[in-house]
């Protein structure tokens, strides 16, 4: 895929890093007080 998400659905992306052995996590939480909209991040767990 060298990188080129475009065109996958996020279920679909999901998926993919299940196949590869990899556990996937969503958290909601609340935003920080100053900000209109919240953030979607990706972050490698350590």
């Amino acid at each position: 895929m060298n990188g080129r998400l475009a065109g996958f659905s996020s279920d679909r992306l999901m998926r993919f890093l299940a196949a590869l052995g990899q556990d996937v996590e969503i958290v909601v939480k609340a935003g920080s007080r100053g900000r209109l909209r919240g953030q979607i991040r990706v972050v490698k767990a350590a």
